[in-house]
């Protein structure tokens, strides 16, 4: 499988087989820096995988948010963030 959280957009999630074709598989509702008043808020999510072998696991995604006191862009200085937990089973 194949997890990426770009910029402005939700955690997606794809079958990614030998011969190199994707599929996707599901996306999620959150939306990284959604309330941000900046289109190119960054960064996406950073993630990373927990898991159980071939079995199940959970995919853990950081982003930043916009707070009173930013605008929710991470690329410029620290800001207010979120960890959100995303079942990774196949």
């Amino acid at each position: 499988m194949l997890f990426v959280h770009g910029e402005n957009a939700p955690l997606r999630a794809w079958n990614l087989k030998p011969d190199g074709t994707v599929t996707l598989l599901a996306q999620g509702a959150d939306i990284k820096s959604a309330f941000s008043n900046h289109f190119d808020a960054m960064p996406g999510g950073m993630l990373t995988l927990s898991a159980n072998g071939m079995n199940d696991g959970i995919v853990w995604a950081t982003a930043p948010i916009k707070g009173q006191r930013d605008e929710g862009d991470g690329n410029k200085k620290v800001v207010e963030g979120v960890l959100r937990a995303y079942d990774a089973k196949g």
